[in-house]
């Protein structure tokens, strides 16, 4: 009880050295505060951005050299995976998008993402049905020219009205609403619901072009990554002659680790920081002790 007694005389008679000490340890306190929420809720962001995307994907990108000599990539590539890596694959779309202006009667939509997709290509990006109906290979066979809503577009296009079966004009192209997806993205101008999907097979009305080169592949679970990507580099190797083009396969999670890994070295960055504070404010207690013990034994010795 004397030494702490002691300690709180001290305190009191050396109140600059005691409050410059006990700045060091708020600040010291307060960096280690903000570091674990920083961290928490830039991993917790992070997260929540690759799942809205959609994670297990793998990204095919297809580059040729003679277009003369270039092979369907997209129903080869979708026809193996459905009979040979069906326990470990969900689904194969294209990857190839475009912005165009789409329009309802009077409402107009300037600028809104259109992708050329599949009939399993909400399995590919993580989005959900929510009316009406997807697109479905018949559709892809036939060309049919049909859509299926963002949850953005049709709420801007429609209001409350029903879109199932209403004509919408995609860069002054109509199509018929088949279906619309929940909203995943804020469901704002620019997000992911800001878009509309249509079938691939009409590449050559759209984009001007037969020759698709970018490609999802969407697999069950992160564990058969590896293994997929694997098969489809033997498979493509096998499909494409490297005298005619050229192939590149990526880990779409790469992207995920990558962001993660950063933060992880930001994180060392911080918390040292937080640790020099602390040990600034450790340095000015031990500073108060030693000047309290000093004083008692000076008091003792008298």
């Amino acid at each position: 009880m004397n030494a702490l007694g002691m300690a709180l005389e001290s305190i009191r008679e050396k109140k600059g050295r005691s409050f410059l000490t006990m700045l060091g340890i708020i600040i010291g306190v307060t960096a280690v505060l903000v570091l674990v929420a920083l961290v928490s809720g830039y991993n917790a962001d992070i997260t929540a951005y690759y799942e809205k995307l959609g994670v297990n994907k793998v990204n095919v990108t297809v580059t040729w050299y003679d277009t003369s000599r270039s092979v369907d990539v997209m129903s080869a590539l979708y026809d193996y995976c459905d009979e040979e890596l069906s326990d470990m694959v969900e689904g194969v779309s294209p990857d190839v998008s475009t912005s165009l202006p789409m329009k309802y009667r009077t409402t107009t939509l300037d600028s809104s993402t259109v992708y050329l997709g599949s009939d399993e290509y909400a399995a590919c990006n993580n989005y959900t049905l929510e009316s009406g109906r997807d697109i479905s290979a018949f559709d892809l066979e036939q060309r049919n020219r049909v859509c299926v809503l963002g949850s953005y577009v049709a709420d801007s296009l429609f209001q409350y009205a029903d879109p199932i079966g209403e004509t919408v004009y995609l860069g002054g192209e109509p199509f018929t609403v088949v279906g619309t997806y929940y909203q995943k993205d804020g469901g704002t101008e620019g997000s992911m619901d800001d878009m509309a999907v249509i079938p691939y097979s009409l590449d050559r009305a759209i984009l001007q072009t037969d020759y698709l080169t970018a490609f999802t592949v969407k697999v069950d679970k992160s564990d058969n990554m590896e293994a997929v990507m694997a098969d489809l580099e033997v498979f493509l190797a096998d499909t494409i002659s490297s005298t005619v083009g050229e192939y590149e396969l990526e880990n779409g999670n790469a992207a995920m680790t990558e962001s993660t890994e950063e933060m992880t070295s930001m994180s060392v960055v911080l918390g040292g920081i937080a640790g020099i504070a602390l040990l600034v404010g450790g340095i000015g207690i031990m500073n108060i002790i030693w000047w309290s013990s000093a004083s008692c034994s000076a008091s003792t010795r008298r």
